[in-house]
């Protein structure tokens, strides 16, 4: 269950913010992108995925968060950019007694793999 209380700007970033870092951390070396022979890195949305989910295991918010889950749309649109979408359900104080299975709330955030030297 998530209290409303527990839903603030801070935590909603700190849970967010992280499966999108390490879903871009998990980047492969792809081809070539140009002559000069600087490589690239490339993400698939199965990877993406992959470890937003297990950030989430390890962090135990599966446990923390009512009704977590990471949204069909989590992957990685241009090889570059990883994209969580994760929702979860909303206790209100008031509100859970006309709604007792909560307030779904979505929220999406983005990363981006690149190499640099």
């Amino acid at each position: 269950m998530l209290p409303a209380s527990t839903w603030s700007t801070r935590s909603c970033s700190r849970w967010l913010t992280g499966p999108s870092v390490a879903a871009a951390d998990s980047f492969t070396l792809g081809a070539l992108e140009d002559p000069a022979g600087s490589p690239a890195a490339v993400l698939t949305s199965a990877r993406v995925r992959s470890a937003a989910d297990e950030y989430l295991n390890r962090s135990g918010a599966f446990s923390r968060f009512s009704g977590l889950d990471v949204a069909p749309v989590t992957g990685s649109p241009d090889g570059y950019t990883a994209v969580v979408v994760l929702s979860a359900a909303v206790h209100l104080p008031v509100v859970n007694y006309l709604v007792p299975d909560g307030i779904r709330i979505e929220a999406r955030s983005t990363a981006r793999a690149r190499l640099t030297r």
